[in-house]
């Protein structure tokens, strides 16, 4: 290993060597007063002269290389499978998961700011911004936006890793008159009565999870947007 560090004596004879150079630091370490290291013979220390043409000054040549402009082109992606039906399902999954990110963001200032919020969320086509907009006033008359103005201890996206189950809760709020936590899980879509049942074994499953966690859950209630 090399170090390299400059050394200089002054007028006075005095060493000079910069506090926050690596040699500085060694020499502290193996306690080695940096005058000893001076005056150790051209095996230990290399003096370079003004004349030497490493000390001399090397213009570089400033060459322009133009780039060629790159283009890329993108394939559309096909499927046998896919049908009008899964691209709106498909829309319908990415709306519902901006719906839960504003939510959980800007549930205080969607109001005020929603055309700002919604660009910034990069949701730019009008039908997209009106169903989200829907969505929110929906969740404005909801119970959950009464208990959050009210200033209730809540958690979202509560994440778990129990017993190799790793997942998140959209909402959970402490009930103070019922001394317990609430699970809210927020859906998107058409309410039937099959997926009440499908997503009511989902909150059964979340309440397992948080009571072994010692959270006392007095309910469980799914919230349609």
């Amino acid at each position: 290993m090399v170090i390299s560090a400059q050394l200089k004596e002054k007028k006075g004879g005095e060493i000079s060597l910069r506090e926050d150079s690596y040699l500085n630091m060694i020499i502290q370490a193996l306690d080695i007063k940096k005058e000893e290291l001076f005056s150790q013979n051209d095996n230990y220390c290399i003096s370079l002269k003004s004349d030497d043409i490493f000390a001399k000054e090397k213009r570089i040549e400033y060459v322009d290389y133009p780039f060629r402009e790159l283009a890329f082109t993108s394939k559309e992606l096909k499927s046998a499978t896919v049908t009008n039906e899964t691209i709106n399902q498909s829309n319908a999954a990415l709306l519902g998961t901006a719906t839960h990110k504003i939510i959980e963001l800007y549930w205080d200032s969607f109001q005020k700011n929603s055309e700002t919020i919604l660009d910034k969320m990069m949701i730019l086509e009008q039908l997209h911004r009106n169903i989200i907009t829907e969505h929110m006033n929906i969740f404005y008359k909801s119970e959950v936006y009464k208990q959050l103005q009210a200033g209730v201890q809540h958690h979202f996206e509560l994440e778990f890793n129990v017993d190799d189950s790793v997942g998140f809760i959209d909402f959970i709020y402490h009930d103070e008159q019922r001394n317990g936590w609430i699970i809210v899980d927020f859906k998107t879509g058409k309410e039937t009565r099959q997926k009440n049942e499908e997503y009511q074994k989902q909150l059964d499953f979340y309440q397992n999870v948080m009571e072994g966690l010692d959270y006392k859950i007095v309910e469980t209630r799914l919230l349609w947007l």
